[in-house]
């Protein structure tokens, strides 16, 4: 295992034996600074999955996205009807002669009213195309002997009878791992844990945090629920469309070992003056650990993103003010050339 020396904050880590979070243990699959960024990360407060830009409208279940439909269609209603209502409201105070309040009144009246009816016109037809989506899917059965990756589409494997269900914490007294998954489906004794990833990797591959979370939540899924797990599923992004995992005994004893070296690796990383080594530049183009913040105006002009602080103010990531450096982020390399 490679890794630098280099003289950094000491990190208060999971002793060997100690309870493992299975992002943790993701995470350190992918990257191993991504990974001491787990370890160190309050998970209390932050969210274990990517979150959309839509998370205030349902989204993974039919019978909320129709209910939000409908009273979305009542409030459409109620803004348009106001909307309307600014011409008359223009043209009273016209006939009373008050022009300079006609002008700002009319433009009130016009804009409040026209902002609201176009948000949730927005919201409305996002809601309309998921019911779409869901209402036209097929139903979906993957093959739960097979040992390949199988397409599956979420709202098809609802439809061969599969329930959503949101489980607390799954702990496993005998790894000490502990972990929950985005989403379980239930359907008698079959469980199957659904996990999302972000995008593809570079070589358009589910990454290895992905495949990783699946064996670790059928692992937990196994001990914890007591129900048979043939496969998990991976969504990628937003959409609804995903892949099945196989999960088997190897991919199990996988997942066993890959535990026992990330403990290796977070003890040997609580040294402070020992950090992981970079990864590859590929691997943080769009890592979002690497991704700087908004850069700041110095004296009207931008900052650059550089690589020393000597060069001037320095805008870090996550990534770059816990280890010292500057990620090969896409975005920094943008800041860098501008």
């Amino acid at each position: 295992m490679e890794v630098s020396r280099v003289t950094s904050q000491p990190n208060e880590t999971i002793a060997a034996g100690a309870w493992l979070r299975v992002d943790t243990l993701a995470e350190f699959l992918r990257c191993a600074r991504a990974g001491v960024l787990a370890s160190e990360r309050t998970w209390d407060d932050e969210p274990e999955t990517p979150q959309s830009n839509l998370d205030f409208l349902p989204a993974y279940d039919l019978a909320a996205i129709e209910r939000e439909l409908n009273a979305g269609m009542n409030r459409l209603w109620r803004y348009s009807a106001l909307a309307l209502c600014a011409p008359m409201w223009t043209a009273l105070l016209y006939v009373a002669g008050v022009h300079f309040l006609l002008v700002l009144l009319a433009a009130w009246f016009t804009a409040l009213p026209a902002w609201l009816v176009f948000r949730q016109l927005c919201a409305v037809v996002t809601l309309a195309l998921r019911r779409r989506q869901a209402t036209r899917a097929g139903k979906c059965e993957p093959d739960e002997t097979s040992t390949a990756f199988q397409p599956v589409n979420w709202w098809g494997l609802l439809k061969a009878g599969f329930d959503s269900v949101k489980y607390d914490e799954l702990r496993d007294e005998a790894l000490r791992l502990e972990g929950r998954p985005w989403r379980v489906l239930r359907r008698g004794s079959l469980r199957i844990p659904v996990v999302k990833a972000r995008r593809l990797d570079a070589e358009g591959m589910l990454p290895i945090e992905c495949i990783a979370k699946v064996a670790a939540f059928g692992r937990l899924l196994t001990v914890c629920d007591g129900g048979t797990v043939a496969y998990g599923v991976v969504l990628v992004g937003n959409a609804y469309d995903g892949v099945t995992v196989p999960f088997t005994a190897k991919s199990e004893q996988w997942i066993i070992d890959c535990l026992e070296q990330t403990r290796e690796k977070l003890d040997l990383f609580g040294d402070p003056s020992v950090m992981p080594a970079p990864p590859p530049a590929a691997a943080c183009a769009f890592c979002p650990l690497g991704s700087p913040p908004v850069p700041l105006s110095v004296g009207g002009q931008q900052t650059r993103h550089t690589s020393s602080p000597a060069d001037g103010p320095l805008p870090r990531s996550r990534c770059g003010a816990r280890f010292g450096w500057t990620p090969p982020h896409r975005r920094a390399r943008a800041l860098s050339d501008a």
